[in-house]
């Protein structure tokens, strides 16, 4: 059996299925962004209202992803890949830190991939076999935990920095 790993399953964020058309997405979104909007939240305790900005702002990651179909497209392959692989239980080579991947389309001193997820941008880490373990822009913005490498079979746990993104939050 396989581990359980956490990422962000946008879909569930926003509570619809996946195969909602893009209008029925937006009305969910604007549904659920209501709820944790920063100005209604004023009066509660400061933890929750830390616990609804967290939630408020992993529902604009899924809209930047989701909101546009090709990075729709290609996040539903990341959580479809995820969830085969997680099932699968597929041997896990290596672990790989967040932090040692880095941007294809951007030079060395302009590569802070810490800052910002680009949706549309491709992240490489080294392999050992001299190859790169590729990583999705959108999979990496909604944690995917798993890079593969494009030479050889090797398949990474990828390690991420601790985000309120992935706790259970306002519904």
């Amino acid at each position: 059996r396989g581990i359980r790993l956490i990422y962000e399953d946008y879909y569930n964020l926003l509570g619809c299925e996946a195969t909602v058309d893009a209008a029925k997405l937006k009305a969910a979104l604007r549904a659920q962004q209501l709820k944790c909007h920063p100005d209604k939240c004023v009066g509660l305790a400061a933890e929750e209202r830390a616990k609804r900005r967290a939630r408020f702002e992993a529902l604009g990651r899924a809209w930047c992803v989701l909101g546009e179909a090709e990075s729709r497209r290609r996040y539903d392959a990341a959580l479809r890949q995820a969830r085969l692989q997680e099932a699968a239980s597929a041997p896990l080579h290596c672990t790989i830190s967040w932090a040692d991947f880095k941007a294809s389309h951007t030079n060395d001193a302009d590569n802070d991939v810490h800052t910002a997820i680009d949706p549309s941008e491709i992240y490489m880490a080294p392999c050992r076999c001299g190859g790169e373990f590729i990583l999705e822009g959108v999979a990496a913005l909604a944690q995917v935990p798993y890079a593969h490498c494009f030479q050889c079979s090797l398949v990474a746990l990828v390690s991420y920095p601790p985000s309120e993104s992935n706790k259970d939050i306002c519904d």
